[in-house]
């Protein structure tokens, strides 16, 4: 059985199984196809969005006869989604994709762009075959403070005073802006800030982490910038804690002319090169304090290389 039967023939035992076990028993029958499994990737991450949700291709679903496999058009979407193609480029290239990809695969291309669940696939049952293919909305979380924890931050470090609010990722891409909690829900009423953020981004795709604080001069606090496709896969090593610091700064001020009255600012932070001199820190920050080592990356869950130190709880020893 030739590769391009292969994908749609999983897809329609999929579709026509009644329940998730079943369904499952079919990934699981199959699970060695890395084109299936690259599909359903794209097509479920909730990360990954192509903007297409309103395209109509003229082919629509039909394709061509004896046309091209989907596995020659798979970096269409990935170029799409990091913001390789804009707008017009992204439809051209889609439309070029429906004039030669074959007709039963051409429905299985159109649902991924558009997100849709034609296979009736819950996020539980792909990972059950694929532990972690697809993701829950990507936070980072600061260690736990213990004598064994302590251990594993290394200097040089910064501390940062653990401010109160509603934690808010500001995404920036394919030319629109989200205000999303730290389960991935949007904040439409933080939408009015959008184009501050887009300008702040330079249209390179990009999340901001930090806190909103309502009613505050100056409501966003920003302590860390990943790029989307890192944060998209849930970790990112190009840049230590330290460029990734400094670069917001830079873009801080890169984008002053434009907002010279900003909603946004970076959290203060001072440089510690020891645990003693991070309870000195906290005279001068009497709260909790956020230890982040400089040559920390970014990374979904528990960063080891960050620590929260509960206030008037430290031994320097």
């Amino acid at each position: 059985m030739s590769k391009v039967t292969m994908i749609r023939y999983i897809a329609d035992k999929i579709i026509n199984a009644e329940t998730q076990k079943e369904k499952q028993e079919i990934l699981e029958r199959y699970n060695s196809d890395t084109l299936f499994k690259r599909v359903l990737y794209y097509t479920y991450n909730p990360m990954i969005v192509f903007g297409m949700d309103n395209y109509n291709p003229k082919l629509r679903e039909k394709g061509v006869e004896d046309g091209m496999g989907i596995s020659k058009f798979m970096h269409i979407p990935e170029d799409i989604y990091q913001n390789k193609l804009d707008e017009d480029e992204a439809r051209f290239a889609c439309n070029l994709v429906f004039s030669h990809i074959n007709r039963d695969e051409a429905e299985l291309f159109l649902s991924m762009l558009k997100k849709e669940n034609t296979l009736d696939l819950e996020v539980s049952t792909i990972n059950a075959v694929w532990p972690d293919l697809i993701p829950d909305y990507p936070v980072q979380y600061p260690n736990e403070y213990s004598e064994e924890n302590k251990k594993l931050i290394k200097f040089p470090a910064v501390v940062q005073p653990c401010l109160d609010g509603k934690r808010v990722n500001v995404v920036v891409r394919n030319n629109s802006v989200e205000f999303n909690d730290s389960h991935g829900n949007q904040i439409p009423d933080l939408e009015k800030y959008g184009s501050e953020f887009s300008t702040l981004a330079q249209n390179n795709n990009t999340m901001f982490d930090g806190i909103y604080i309502e009613g505050d001069e100056i409501p966003f606090t920003i302590w860390d910038v990943i790029r989307y496709d890192g944060f998209v896969k849930g970790s990112d090593n190009r840049l230590g804690y330290n460029w990734r610091f400094n670069g917001f700064e830079h873009m801080m001020m890169l984008a002053h002319e434009h907002n010279p009255s900003p909603c946004y600012k970076g959290i203060m932070s001072k440089l510690v090169n020891t645990w003693e001199e991070i309870e000195t820190a906290q005279q001068e920050y009497p709260t909790t304090l956020i230890v982040k080592s400089l040559e920390s990356d970014w990374k979904n869950g528990t960063n080891e290389l960050t620590m929260l130190v509960p206030f008037n709880n430290q031994d320097s020893s």
